[in-house]
């Protein structure tokens, strides 16, 4: 197996065609150590494609599923940390406003920063002057589809058909 990771398709395709050079010389004549030979590279050219296939359809979704998990893991950690910093200054903030003059000495200052900020608590009574009007628009691609596989010609849109290698 060791041998089959080292070897690329590149290189089981440059052995099928020198044994496809082989027929030629023979003037097509398959002799039985041609045979013999195409035999073993397309075993091996099988067994090739085979681990692809299980790269393909095993590994790389896996590899792929554990990102996917790491990323959600990683994005509840990021909200845990940053929801326990902000409880710790809240904590923190009431001891602050007991002291006379604030916090002073260290290098770092705990105080309170203002803000301001709109909370919409119903779109609907907004007066219209307050609102922006957004339109987005996204083609229909199953009608348009349906409608040229049925003859129509639609102005912007043409239909494609792709063949891509897929692994059961």
């Amino acid at each position: 197996m060791d041998d089959l990771k080292k070897r690329t398709l590149v290189d089981i395709a440059a052995d099928l065609d020198r044994v496809f050079d082989k027929t030629y010389e023979t003037e097509g004549e398959i002799t039985p150590e041609i045979e013999a030979e195409l035999e073993a590279v397309q075993g091996e050219l099988a067994a090739k494609l085979d681990g692809i296939a299980y790269l393909c359809k095993v590994v790389l979704p896996a590899d792929a599923d554990k990102l996917k998990q790491l990323e959600t893991a990683a994005k509840a950690k990021r909200q845990a940390l940053e929801n326990k910093r902000r409880r710790i200054l809240d904590y923190a903030g009431q001891f602050v406003e007991l002291m006379p003059d604030g916090m002073k000495g260290g290098p770092y200052k705990i105080y309170r920063g203002k803000s301001e900020s709109i909370e919409i608590n119903s779109i609907t009574d907004i007066p219209a002057e307050f609102k922006k009007i957004v339109i987005s628009e996204t083609p229909d691609k199953k009608a348009i589809k349906d409608a040229i596989k049925g003859g129509a010609a639609i102005p912007g849109c043409r239909f494609v058909k792709r063949e891509d290698w897929r692994v059961r």
